[in-house]
């Protein structure tokens, strides 16, 4: 099965009244008309049409005027009937800004069974299921709430056959507009859906305690978001296809943060992170690993600028001391090789 928009229409009270009105709006009209047509009518046929005998002619005058009174006075009273009814109606809204009147949900409906073995209870208009109706199928769920044109249209409330729960707008038989889904092993979801699928702004919860905030496209994380996992590891920033990609920060339950580009969950591309301890590196990534020309700061103040490799110091880098001393040397596969102004030396490396 969907936010009841303006396609929804008008709701069946007001389709009533405004039925009503046009019936009065027709008696009226044909009333005029007959009075216009006397009045048109040539003299001499006039005069033939009112040759009453003058002893009968009081009598017939004094019953004219009585049926006309009589004709206003059933005008009026159907008149009042109607705006009662307006009266009587009391609207409420959807999220849409769309009128809808209050269910009489304590009324009892005759069940029908329908050609797919399912069971309705509800309004009709003509062959279709209109206005507020509770229908069971033959798996055991349940939609209670409005129907139009023979769709769940409106508010309403599904009730599927393995437990889970949608709250929320209807359209064409479809979760549209705002709407809460619960499943049955207590993952959550609230926000905004379009074809049954969650589109928009939302927030979704699972049992383990992770929980996502942000945008969705499709039923996919996808534009601005913040995911904190289940270990206290947080990503804030964009998302596409349900994937970590695009710019973001990433910390983890240790606290190391990244700061920078992403691909399909990976670092990749520009980025900073640092560690609890006070190191840091900032460069390039891929595939999750420094990879391109970064620099690293130890803790005490040493400090690698070069290339990276595989997230290995890799290639011609600087090595800067505590007090400012450089030197230039070459390193594979993070142990330096050499100085290049001067041959040995102990390496340093600055592995993930």
């Amino acid at each position: 099965m969907g936010n009841c928009t303006g396609i929804c229409g008008k709701d069946m009270v007001a389709q009533t009244i405004e039925d009503k009105k046009q019936k009065l709006d027709i008696e009226e009209q044909q009333h005029v008309e007959i009075a216009l047509a006397i009045e048109d009518m040539p003299q001499d046929d006039a005069q033939q049409q009112a040759q009453p005998k003058e002893e009968n002619l009081d009598e017939q005058k004094q019953e004219q005027h009585q049926d006309d009174k009589q004709k206003q006075e059933s005008y009026q009273d159907k008149v009042k009937q109607v705006e009662s009814i307006e009266a009587s109606v009391t609207p409420i809204k959807d999220s849409q800004n769309n009128q809808q009147p209050v269910p009489d949900e304590q009324k009892e409906y005759e069940p029908v069974t329908l050609e797919t073995g399912a069971t309705y209870a509800g309004q009709w208009r003509g062959k279709m299921r209109w206005g507020w109706g509770k229908q069971v199928w033959p798996d055991g769920s349940v939609y209670e709430g409005y129907w139009q044109n023979d769709k769940a249209c409106g508010k309403g409330k599904l009730i599927h056959a393995d437990g889970d729960i949608y709250e929320g707008e209807w359209l064409n038989d479809k979760a549209n507009g705002e709407g809460k889904y619960i499943h049955n092993n207590g993952a959550k979801y609230v926000g905004f859906w379009k074809d049954d699928k969650q589109h928009g702004n939302g927030k979704e919860t699972w049992p383990d305690g992770a929980h996502y905030e942000g945008q969705y496209e499709e039923g996919k994380k996808h534009g601005k978001g913040k995911l904190v996992f289940a270990d206290g590891s947080m990503y804030e920033g964009q998302f596409d296809n349900n994937d970590i990609h695009g710019y973001g920060v990433y910390v983890w339950a240790d606290n190391r943060k990244y700061q920078g580009e992403w691909k399909r969950n990976k670092m990749h591309g520009r980025g900073t992170t640092t560690w609890p301890d006070g190191r840091s590196y900032e460069g390039d990534y891929e595939d999750d690993k420094k990879h391109g020309q970064g620099t690293f700061v130890w803790s005490d103040g040493r400090k690698y600028i070069g290339e990276w490799k595989k997230g290995k110091q890799h290639g011609k880098g600087i090595f800067v001391k505590p007090g400012g001393e450089q030197r230039e040397g070459e390193w594979i596969d993070g142990r330096r090789q050499r100085w290049l102004d001067e041959a040995a030396g102990e390496g340093h490396n600055a592995n993930n």
